[in-house]
């Protein structure tokens, strides 16, 4: 319904591989709010919310988010107060019909004749910020096989953490490469070569008349993730939000070295020129070309401060790992 009201996308760093709950697990999620509120035994249980006090509400939010982590519905519940999807059995329908990562990649609920041209990314760790608020302390060998046995399931668990290189005594940074590829990077491809976007590949037929989708990888990492402002786990990572300075060019209380410096001014240009003609290309920038799934090439922001087209190695993973297992895992409903 909103399609006649925008010309083009930008997504940055969307997690893809989070799913919505369905009417049924919000219903669950609410039960616990209002019971963590204190609400469950009031007559009028939306008056005795309106006059909770603000403290209690916001403590109220993570309890009642904490008890489905309890169960390792991690992914499901990061973001427990999302749009609901219409699920199996469902009287109610939800405010969505689908999953949005299954829809953008179904080309008969989301057809290229009605889809826009698309700028999204990824930045390269994504998911580690995120991993370090989950585990505030280190997480050794036995409690990263659980996590991963819990979250995908024992057979998918193991063949998981076959493929990465796990160090310890802190497992945490190698459990956000998983993650990172899995939410963010893998989802972000995989939607792409198999929804509207979709060009030829495994014999695939590509969608007719599709519209462009330009897909980057931001993989440089500030200089200013040493000073005492950044976030301790974030420093020597690119974590979550680490290009948002480049791409709106604000480095208040930041002097950016003159690689960073020229790497914003090529961002903003990209950004700017997809918003005003839906291509990123233009005068003075290296050229940015269109996803092609056949030569499989994202557009790197590199450590040196430039911008190339590049295929990433954790491609092979995309192919071997997330893509065979598939995404929103125990989750998926719709």
């Amino acid at each position: 319904r909103s399609r006649a009201y925008f010309q083009q996308a930008i997504m940055e760093s969307a997690p893809l591989g989070l799913p919505f709950h369905i009417n049924t697990t919000a219903a669950t999620v609410a039960s616990d709010f209002i019971e963590a509120v204190g609400c469950n035994s009031s007559s009028s249980t939306l008056e005795c919310l309106r006059s909770a006090p603000l403290k209690t509400i916001l403590s109220a939010q993570a309890t009642a988010e904490s008890e489905d982590f309890s169960d390792y519905e991690l992914f499901r519940d990061y973001e427990a107060y999302n749009p609901t999807v219409t699920g199996p059995g469902d009287i109610e329908p939800g405010a969505l019909p689908f999953q949005p990562f299954l829809a953008l990649g179904n080309s008969s609920l989301y057809p290229p004749s009605e889809a826009k041209p698309l700028l999204a990314g990824s930045n390269l760790n994504d998911a580690l910020l995120f991993l370090y608020l989950l585990f505030p302390l280190p997480v050794g060998p036995f409690a990263t096989s659980n996590f991963l046995n819990k979250v995908y399931g024992d057979t998918d668990g193991v063949f998981v953490e076959s493929y990465y290189p796990w160090s310890f005594p802190d497992g945490r940074v190698s459990m956000s490469k998983a993650t990172t590829d899995m939410l963010f990077f893998c989802a972000l491809r995989n939607m792409t070569r198999s929804g509207p976007y979709a060009g030829s590949y495994r014999g695939a037929t590509p969608s007719v008349g599709a519209p462009p989708a330009y897909l980057y990888r931001f993989s440089h990492v500030p200089s200013y993730t040493t000073d005492d402002t950044y976030a301790p786990e974030c420093k020597s990572h690119v974590c979550h939000g680490a290009e948002l300075r480049f791409v709106f060019g604000d480095f208040t209380g930041i002097t950016p070295t003159a690689q960073e410096a020229a790497l914003s001014e090529t961002m903003r240009g990209y950004w700017i020129n997809f918003i005003k003609q839906g291509n990123p290309n233009g005068a003075g920038l290296p050229s940015w070309p269109a996803y092609d799934a056949q030569k499989d090439e994202t557009q790197v922001f590199q450590e040196d401060g430039s911008a190339a087209p590049a295929s990433e190695k954790e491609s092979d993973l995309c192919d071997e790992v997330w893509d065979q297992i598939g995404y929103l895992r125990r989750h998926m409903t719709k």
